[in-house]
């Protein structure tokens, strides 16, 4: 079960990891505050930024987007394998963890004697039986003789 719980925290840092570098990056300037203090104040007129020459195209490069990058073949099949080892390694920790948790059935003595009548059955001994009234005198006589 720890297993399990250390794949999980694993697998959300993996996921949030991303996203928090991505917040910490500062989108850029922050705005400045109104002159006059009041949020009610006239907005104050956008900077213009001055206007780029004109860029020339070049014939060298055919790719258009250099920044796009194609995943290969290779790096698919090896997601896919990944995925379905993810995926049988759930299902064993699944199992065994049922496995564990299930009772377990009780096995017979694999001995050749035959069980006596007393644990014959159910494995449990019956309770004492009464002693007979003939037996009772005995150990009345026997006590009496012992003091």
């Amino acid at each position: 079960m720890r297993a399990v719980l250390a794949i999980a925290a694993l697998v959300a840092l993996l996921i949030a990891a991303p996203r928090v570098a991505a917040q910490t990056v500062s989108p850029g300037p922050t705005p400045a505050p109104s002159p006059g203090g009041s949020p009610f104040s006239p907005i104050p007129p956008a900077q213009t930024t001055p206007a780029l020459p004109p860029k020339i195209p070049s014939r060298s490069t055919p790719n258009s987007r250099p920044n796009d990058k194609q995943v290969s073949t290779l790096a698919v099949f090896g997601l896919f394998v990944a995925g379905v080892l993810v995926i049988l390694a759930i299902g064993w920790f699944i199992a065994r963890d049922a496995r564990r948790s299930a009772k377990k059935p009780k096995r017979k003595a694999r001995g050749t004697a035959t069980p006596s009548p007393a644990t014959a059955g159910s494995g449990r001994r019956p309770p004492p039986r009464r002693p007979s009234a003939a037996a009772r005198k005995r150990r009345r006589r026997q006590k009496r003789r012992a003091r």
